[in-house]
């Protein structure tokens, strides 16, 4: 290459070819006939047997299922969608936001936050798992739509409620007997058809309106930079819901004719990682730092003594880099600095424990809650880790706290385990990476589905 050629030149040798989309029909069209038998998914049967959908399958689904959607009324409506990341989850995403406007929800949010959301939406229908769906009927008289649509993905047809597999059977049948409306629909790229929901850190939680165009030219310009080849296996673990895992990890693999599989749980990513052995995984570092310390535990027990200073040397080194950058791209749940604020206004006593090194803590915690911590007790080699309750309890000395007096607040069963090693009262937080039912499975006095809910908890 010439050093007198234009750097536009240059650059542009280092991009892959991309073939144009503008809507997610135009991505469906072009997987089913580049992709047709190739595996788009790999799902597990109810005896947890490995099994494969088609790209044409998982196109005649959506289809089906969109067909479906127009006979009942809901052509041009808003449709939601909550749940775990699931094959139904990606069906009825796109299939919601080709017949209306999708809007995915956070499965964790409180029933009232939902609702709250679906009101703003003037959602017609929400698709999602039993557990979410029964507690929106608990509230449904705080849901402005009495007449909503509940379509469930986990039970069966036949069932009493609307199910998801009687919706894609009906329009299965419907399409076998001619129905062609969905195909007859027409996007308009430009237009909103994907409605999110923002965290609320700063402030109430606010609708942002996307369109189709605006994921499909983040999907091109992913694939320009990263080549994703044909016999990738895509491991999604974050939440679908985010425009993240949803756009990088599931219609981005869809473009490039890749494998998708869905994580059973974080308490199951190593175990999932050995059944489906995927070659690409999208990680948020907290994630990332709990598989890697995982590794390094599992190596440690494994390896002959003569390996295990390679071990430490590379557990060193990995300390290093994020002790460098500990900081970066951190930042407090939504509620959290809210909530710390308040509680030391009132004159609570705070204190951290935690298993991250003692001057990562340290630096973290100093940064995003200046002044507002007592003690900060992190991983030295003087002290066992939680759930050993020592720190808990050398904090309550240094504190003047007595049993009664301590509330331990945390987001896994270590911090729960951890309390009740100390003889203490808990909260479990639904937001962090585990969920409520393992906190309430390790014994939370109390879980919270929000920062603000542990005041009430504190009266």
């Amino acid at each position: 290459m010439s050093n007198n050629q234009p750097i536009y030149e240059k650059l542009k040798k280092k991009y892959h070819k991309t073939e144009p989309i503008t809507n997610f029909k135009d991505l469906l069209d072009r997987a089913e006939n580049i992709y047709k038998s190739r595996t788009a998914f790999k799902l597990k049967d109810k005896n947890n047997q490995i099994y494969n959908i088609t790209y044409k399958q998982f196109k005649d689904d959506i289809v089906s299922l969109g067909t479906s959607f127009i006979e009942n009324g809901l052509l041009n409506q808003k449709i939601c969608v909550i749940g775990k990341n699931s094959y139904k989850w990606a069906v009825s995403y796109i299939a919601a936001s080709i017949v209306g406007i999708v809007v995915p929800i956070d499965k964790e949010l409180h029933s009232d936050d939902v609702i709250n959301f679906m009101n703003i939406a003037s959602a017609k229908c929400i698709l999602g798992d039993s557990k979410n769906l029964n507690l929106i009927n608990e509230n449904i008289s705080k849901l402005e739509n009495k007449e909503t649509t509940f379509i469930y993905f986990d039970l069966k047809k036949g069932e009493s409620q609307n199910t998801f597999d009687g919706f894609i059977k009906n329009g299965y049948e419907l399409v076998k007997n001619g129905n062609d409306k969905f195909d007859k629909i027409e996007i308009d790229p430009n237009e909103m058809k994907i409605l999110l929901f923002t965290s609320g850190t700063t402030g109430n939680a606010k609708g942002v309106a996307l369109s189709q165009n605006n994921i499909c030219s983040n999907i091109l310009s992913i694939y320009g930079i990263v080549k994703v080849k044909r016999s990738d296996l895509f491991f999604s673990v974050l939440p679908l819901h985010h425009t993240y895992e949803c756009t990088i990890g599931f219609l981005l693999p869809i473009y490039s004719g890749a494998s998708i599989c869905f994580c059973d749980g974080l308490r199951y990513i190593a175990q999932n990682m050995l059944e489906y052995h995927p070659s690409v995984i999208l990680c948020v570092p907290l994630l990332l730092e709990n598989l890697h310390k995982k590794i390094i535990k599992n190596l440690s027990k494994s390896l002959p003594e003569k390996y295990k200073k390679d071990v430490r040397k590379y557990r060193a080194r990995f300390d290093e880099i994020y002790r460098e950058n500990c900081l970066k791209h951190t930042k407090p749940y939504s509620g959290m600095k809210e909530l710390i604020d308040e509680l030391y206004h009132q004159g609570y006593k705070l204190a951290v424990v935690t298993n991250k090194p003692k001057i990562n803590a340290v630096t973290i915690v100093n940064h995003l809650f200046p002044g507002k911590f007592m003690y900060v007790f992190g991983n030295t080699v003087y002290q066992p880790k939680k759930p050993h309750p020592c720190l808990v309890q050398l904090a309550m000395q240094l504190m003047e706290s007595n049993k009664n007096e301590t509330l331990m607040i945390g987001d896994s069963n270590v911090d729960i385990e951890t309390a009740i090693n100390a003889k203490i009262k808990s909260v479990g937080c639904e937001w962090g990476f585990r969920g409520k039912e393992e906190l309430v499975q390790a014994g939370a006095t109390y879980t919270v589905s929000k920062p603000s809910d542990i005041k009430d908890i504190l009266k």
